[in-house]
C-alpha cells in the first residue's frame, strides 16, 4: 500500500471538509425558512451591467487601530486618514488641495467605568475620552479643539444611559470599539466638506460595512450614535444626519452564505445588485401573505422572530432612534469575489411585515446606480478587482508590528514614570498580557 506524504493527507482532509459543508448547505436550503429566505433575496434584487463614462472624484477613508483591555479601562491607539481618487484616476493626499492639511490624523481613545448604585441594582456608568499627539487634526482642528470633543462626546455618551450591567463590565470594550468607528465616519464626513469643495468629489467610501456602528442602546432615552457623532462634528443631530447622505461604506469581508446569495443573483463579471422596483413589490407581498397565513410558508410553520430577521439582510436599521438605516448592495468584478456597498437610507426599503417604501425604492436605485459605476471606473489589479484607492488607504494607516510595539512599550514606560503605585498597576495588567502574546522579552 502506498503511503501518501502529510501534505497530501491535509490535502485530502481539507476537500472532505468542503464537500461536508457543502452537503450541509444544500441541506438547509430544503428549510422553509432557508426557502423564503432566498425568495424575498432573490425578488428583490436585479443584476446590472457596470457602465463606462462615470469617472468622477472620489475619496476613501480607513483606519488603523490597536485596542489594548485593561481591567478598568479600554484603550485604541488610532491611525485614520484619507485619499482623493481624482476624475482622471490619479490618487492625491487633501493637502495637494487644500495647504496644511495633515496626511493622517493620530488619536488616542479610551473609555473608564465607574460602579454605582440604583434602584436598578448597581451597574456602570462610563467616561470617555479622546486625545491626540498631533499638532493639528483634519477632523478637529487644533489640540484644545480635540479637548473639547471629547468632553462633548463624554457628556454624550453618559446621557445615553447605555444598558450595561454589573455583571457585563467588559462591555466598556465594545463602547471603545463604538466610539472608533464613530470617530473614523466623522473623518470621513470632514473629509467629504474639503473634498467636495476643493477638489470636486461626489462622495467619500469608507473600508468596511456602515452596520459596524450599530452596536450599542440606550435606555430610556432616545438617542443613539448620531448623537455622539454630532458631539464629535460640533454640531446638532439633524445637521450630522444631513451630512450623511455622502458616505458609503464597502465590504470586503463577507460570510459564506452571503457569497452564495449573491452569486444566485449576480451571474458573471462586472456585476453589482439594485433594487428591482417589480421584484421588490414581489418580496413585499410574498411577506406580507406569510403574515396574513400566521408565518407559515409553504404551510410550514415559522418562527416569527427568524421571519423579522429576514430583510435585515437587505436593509437594516444603524442609528434606530433617528430613523437611519443602511441598504446593503452585493457587486462582484471578477465573477468571484463579492463586496458589499453600503448606502445609508432615512429609514427601510422594505420591512418584515411587507410594508414596502416605493418612493425611497425608486430614489435608492438612481444612488446606488450612480455609486457603484462611480466607485469602478478605476480598479486595482488585485484579486477581486478593488476600486482604485481603497487598498492605498489601508496601506497608509495600518499599524505594523515594529509601531505596534512601540506604543506598546510607552505605556508602559508611561505608568513608571509616573511613580504611582496604582498607575504601575493598571499598566502591569496590559503587561502580562504582553508577555502572553510575545513571550518573556518584554522589559
Amino acid at each position: 500500500m502506498e503511503r501518501s506524504d502529510p501534505l497530501s493527507r491535509l490535502l485530502s482532509i481539507f476537500a472532505d471538509v468542503y464537500m461536508e459543508v457543502k452537503s450541509d448547505i444544500l441541506a438547509t436550503r430544503e428549510d422553509p425558512l432557508t426557502g423564503l429566505f432566498n425568495e424575498v433575496y432573490g425578488s428583490f434584487y436585479r443584476a446590472e451591467t457596470l457602465e463606462e463614462g462615470w469617472e468622477a472624484p472620489v475619496g476613501f477613508v480607513d483606519a488603523g487601530f490597536r485596542s489594548y483591555a485593561f481591567d478598568v479601562m479600554s484603550l485604541s491607539y488610532v491611525q485614520v486618514g484619507g485619499l482623493i481618487r481624482t476624475e482622471d484616476g490619479r490618487l492625491e493626499p487633501l493637502r495637494s488641495f487644500v495647504g496644511e492639511t495633515p496626511v493622517m490624523d493620530t488619536y488616542i481613545i479610551y473609555v473608564t467605568r465607574r460602579r454605582v448604585a440604583g434602584g436598578e441594582g448597581p451597574h456602570y456608568v462610563f467616561r470617555a475620552g479622546i486625545k491626540t499627539p498631533d499638532e493639528r487634526t483634519l477632523l478637529f482642528g487644533s489640540r484644545r479643539d480635540v479637548e473639547e470633543a471629547s468632553r462633548r462626546v463624554s457628556d454624550t455618551l453618559s446621557r445615553l444611559h447605555l444598558d450595561v450591567s454589573y455583571r457585563s463590565q467588559k462591555q466598556f470594550r465594545k463602547i471603545t470599539e463604538y466610539l472608533e468607528g464613530l470617530l473614523e465616519l466623522a473623518y470621513a464626513i470632514r473629509l467629504y466638506e474639503y473634498a467636495s469643495r476643493e477638489a470636486g468629489v461626489e462622495y467619500v467610501c469608507l473600508d468596511g460595512t456602515l452596520l459596524r456602528w450599530f452596536s450599542i442602546r440606550g435606555r430610556g432615552v432616545r438617542a443613539d450614535g448620531l448623537d455622539i457623532l454630532a458631539a464629535m462634528l460640533g454640531v446638532n443631530p439633524a445637521e450630522a444626519l444631513g451630512k450623511l447622505s455622502r458616505i458609503v461604506g464597502l465590504s470586503k469581508k463577507t460570510n459564506l452564505l452571503s457569497v452564495m446569495r449573491a452569486r444566485s443573483v449576480l451571474r458573471g463579471r462586472n456585476m453589482y445588485a439594485n433594487v428591482s422596483l417589480a421584484g421588490a413589490e414581489k418580496a413585499a407581498a410574498t411577506l406580507r401573505w406569510v403574515v396574513r397565513e400566521g408565518y407559515k410558508y409553504n404551510g410550514e410553520p415559522l418562527e416569527k422572530s427568524l421571519v423579522d430577521q429576514i430583510t435585515m439582510v437587505i436593509n437594516r436599521p444603524v442609528f434606530p432612534a433617528h430613523g437611519v438605516w443602511v441598504a446593503r448592495f452585493p457587486l462582484t468584478m471578477d465573477g468571484e469575489n463579492v463586496m458589499v456597498l453600503d448606502l445609508y437610507r432615512p429609514g427601510p426599503i422594505l420591512e418584515a411585515n411587507g410594508e414596502l417604501d416605493r418612493e425611497l425604492a425608486r430614489r435608492t436605485i438612481e444612488d446606488v446606480r450612480r455609486t457603484a459605476n462611480t466607485l469602478y471606473a478605476y480598479r486595482e489589479p488585485l484579486e477581486g478587482e478593488p476600486p482604485l484607492g481603497f487598498m492605498k488607504v489601508d496601506e497608509m494607516v495600518r499599524l505594523r508590528t515594529g509601531e505596534s510595539r512601540v506604543i506598546e512599550t510607552l505605556l508602559l514606560e508611561a505608568a513608571r514614570r509616573t511613580g504611582d503605585r496604582d498607575a504601575m498597576s493598571i499598566a502591569a495588567s496590559l503587561a502580562s498580557t504582553l508577555r502572553m502574546r510575545y513571550g518573556y522579552r518584554i522589559a
